[in-house]
């Protein structure tokens, strides 16, 4: 009986897992991998994802909700960004800054959830000196969760925050050089 309880969370688990990919568009300075610290970052979000974003913010907004989960995207994805790189070493080094230009948000409702629709997180991460505002590299980050059927559905809530996490855990490895 409790193996059957762990094989049906680990289960669930690896359904509600977030995949994606990273790709360097521009390689990363090899200088900073590794040996940097963010300092700044600011977001741009593209008129492809303006309608997303500003809903997906409204609802948040309307949850009443503390820390991330209520928060605006705008200042959800940078703080949990800082917080990554950090958690990953980045405290000391070259000051960079980040610009984020987000292109997609997608979070499917209860219903598309239940039927295999994807959330999805993607953007450009363009990377720069902090003194000196020189490109250092850029990254297409692209995030994807799937989590279908009864399972999905009840493991629903907070999609928004765990695609953020995984679009910071992201930058933050490819920074890391990890």
């Amino acid at each position: 009986m409790r193996l059957s309880r762990i094989s049906a969370l680990f289960l669930a688990l690896l359904l509600c897992a977030c995949t994606g990919s990273t790709d360097e568009v521009l390689p990363i300075s090899r200088a900073i991998v590794g040996a940097s610290r963010v300092t700044g970052i600011d977001m741009v979000v593209q008129r492809s994802a303006k309608a997303s974003v500003a809903a997906s913010d409204e609802r948040a907004a309307r949850s009443g909700e503390a820390g991330h989960a209520g928060a605006p995207l705008r200042t959800m994805l940078p703080n949990m960004i800082m917080t990554a790189t950090q958690r990953l070493g980045l405290t000391s080094g070259r000051e960079i800054e980040l610009l984020l230009e987000i292109d997609e948000l997608k979070t499917a409702s209860a219903s598309g959830a239940m039927f295999g629709k994807e959330d999805r997180l993607a953007g450009t991460v363009f990377i720069r000196d902090a003194a000196s505002n020189e490109p250092l590299g850029q990254l297409y980050v692209d995030v994807n969760a799937r989590s279908s059927g009864l399972i999905g559905l009840a493991t629903r809530g907070g999609v928004r925050e765990r695609i953020a996490e995984a679009f910071a855990t992201r930058v933050a490895r490819a920074l890391s050089g990890r």
